[in-house]
């Protein structure tokens, strides 16, 4: 009787998804509304909530914790994780999950840029205006097209040149050049596409140490920014990669920090032992230098420029930011320059 309930409770066990076991890798799925364009956010799960803004079909989104019920999703559209922002509800009958054999045809219009100073348009990592400009992602010309993936009232969300982000109103003139017909692009929300060959831990290892040890090699560990599963992610890291133990707290999360990034994780994912690893061996992939950068921002400090072809292990990634070793060193580079 005893075989028969390991053998049942272990089939049950390999049933279950990922997530559900290991804190990684978030839901996903893509707006896909029957019958028109776009689905309009709502504050709340019913048709009469205030509206947040509308989004267009081939838009990539992440589902919140989890269904909210029969009827309505909760759903995050800011790509980086920050559910703050543009965080609503939609029908679950607008959403398509299984995207990668179900392909979403795209109706986001592609916008042709025009800055009303004349100097371009900025672009944003979230729909804020901060003094110090840390959430800045690029200065884009006049002229410039950029697929708008979501509308509200004072930013559009776009994708650009591999980013995406959010543009101010503000200081765009636009004109609407043409209907999309691909969709947009979930590269970096679950990692690089294609075959990467495994890199080793290439430096030196803190005194105090973990090492992630997801028991899914597949799915990514969150670092969380608060020691809870409903907390926002800085990133999904893989397999292999080490971290630097700071405290243990009784609700099962290890406060730990990777390079000068620090979060929370789940205990039971980290090990001492050793970890295969699965983080992928990636080159620099621009006609320029790239930088490597002490925060995810473009104002953060440079550690170094790097040419074409530079290996960079990837330890992990959250949105447009991908957390590598490069050169010996621990940093962050945008993923428009990563293959």
């Amino acid at each position: 009787m005893m075989k028969r309930f390991l053998s049942i409770l272990l089939v049950l066990m390999l049933l279950l998804p990922a997530a559900a076991l290991a804190d990684g890798g978030d839901t996903f799925a893509m707006i896909s509304h029957p019958s028109a364009k776009y689905i309009t956010l709502r504050e709340g799960p019913s048709d009469s909530a205030a509206a947040i803004g509308k989004f267009y079909n081939g838009t990539y989104v992440c589902i919140v914790s989890s269904f909210y019920d029969a009827t309505w999703a909760k759903i995050s559209v800011n790509p980086i994780g920050v559910r703050e922002y543009y965080t609503g509800y939609v029908k679950r009958a607008f959403l398509q999950m299984d995207f990668i054999n179900n392909a979403v045809k795209s109706a986001a219009p592609i916008m042709s840029l025009q800055s009303r100073q004349g100097k371009g348009v900025l672009l944003r990592s979230t729909p804020t205006f901060m003094a110090d400009n840390s959430n800045l992602l690029g200065l884009y010309a006049n002229g410039t097209q950029v697929q708008v993936l979501g509308d509200m009232d004072s930013w559009y969300f776009v994708q650009v040149g591999g980013l995406v982000g959010f543009m101010a109103k503000t200081g765009v003139t636009s004109k609407t050049v043409s209907a999309s017909t691909t969709s947009s692009n979930p590269y970096w929300n679950n990692g690089p596409v294609g075959s990467h060959v495994s890199a080793s831990w290439n430096i030196a290892v803190p005194t105090s140490y973990a090492i992630v040890n997801n028991p899914y090699p597949g799915d990514r560990l969150n670092l969380r920014r608060e020691p809870t599963t409903d907390s926002s992610s800085l990133g999904k890291y893989y397999n292999g990669v080490y971290v630097e133990v700071l405290s243990t707290l009784d609700n099962g999360f290890t406060q730990v920090r990777i390079g000068n990034l620090v979060g929370y994780m789940k205990a039971e994912y980290l090990t001492t032992n050793y970890v295969a690893s699965a983080m992928p061996l990636l080159k620099i992939n621009s006609s320029g230098k790239v930088n490597l950068r002490e925060q995810a921002s473009t104002s953060s400090n440079s550690l170094g420029l790097y040419p074409k072809d530079t290996e960079a292990i990837l330890l992990g990634f959250n949105g447009n930011w991908a957390h590598v070793i490069v050169d010996g060193k621990i940093g962050f580079m945008l993923t428009t320059y990563l293959k």
